[in-house]
């Protein structure tokens, strides 16, 4: 698979893996919300309670499409696994009760994508405490990023507050890097809370410069379709 291919599936981390295991190669632990993000969770009950279809089905209509990204394309989403030194379970663990949607984008030019996820909770506070969860899943200096290419180490910068610049309720983003002998790599992550749902954005590419959107602008308008949803 190209690593390119790797770098997009990156960005969909609030897939559910099948095989996330931390650096010793242990399973990821089932255990609460509250456990990994300060104590900010839903009540059990409510986690589980899974969004009405009818809402599921108007978000899933406000997904980024080819036309709000010039250039890019319909893509396909990959398989991967991610090892953090830091592993915490996974905000889709804590949170079984919700909806995945996804989109991938791909510019066939130069090799980059666009990948979307969008968790959809019961309820805005639900969606809350998972966006915390989520970004708890992020706090580590660096991970290991594996798909059927092998494996990419990658560096994982500091979060920096975007939410005045993209909208949403909360938003956050991060840069992963990754250098080696022979490539190097970069990948752009925006997580945010949109009322019921939490929000994904990654923007990777196989060079520092191979035509990637502007992040923020990017995750701007596909906030503001959400938002209408």
């Amino acid at each position: 698979m190209p690593r390119p291919v790797l770098l997009a599936a990156a960005g969909l981390l609030l897939l559910p893996l099948a095989a996330c295991t931390s650096g010793g190669g242990a399973a990821a632990p089932k255990t609460s919300a509250a456990s990994q993000a300060g104590g900010a969770a839903a009540e059990p009950a409510t986690a589980a309670i899974p969004p009405a279809p009818e809402r599921v089905a108007a978000i899933r209509k406000q997904l980024l499409v080819p036309f709000d990204v010039p250039g890019y394309a319909k893509g396909r989403s990959a398989e991967y696994t991610l090892d953090r030194p830091c592993l915490k379970p996974t905000m889709v663990s804590a949170f079984p009760g919700s909806e995945q949607l996804a989109a991938t984008l791909a510019n066939g030019r130069t090799g980059a994508y666009v990948a979307q996820k969008v968790v959809v909770l019961a309820d805005e506070p639900t969606a809350r405490a998972a966006y915390t969860v989520n970004v708890a899943e992020l706090a580590c200096p660096g991970g290991i990023l594996r798909d059927a290419g092998g494996a990419l180490p990658v560096t994982i910068g500091v979060p920096q507050p975007v939410r005045e610049v993209v909208g949403g309720d909360q938003a956050t983003t991060w840069l992963l890097t990754s250098s080696a002998k022979s490539e190097r790599a970069r990948v752009v992550v925006v997580v945010a809370q949109v009322k019921d749902m939490v929000v994904d954005l990654a923007f990777s590419s196989d060079t520092e410069q191979t035509g990637l959107p502007d992040p923020l602008a990017t995750a701007k308008a596909a906030i503001l379709k959400l938002s209408r949803a």
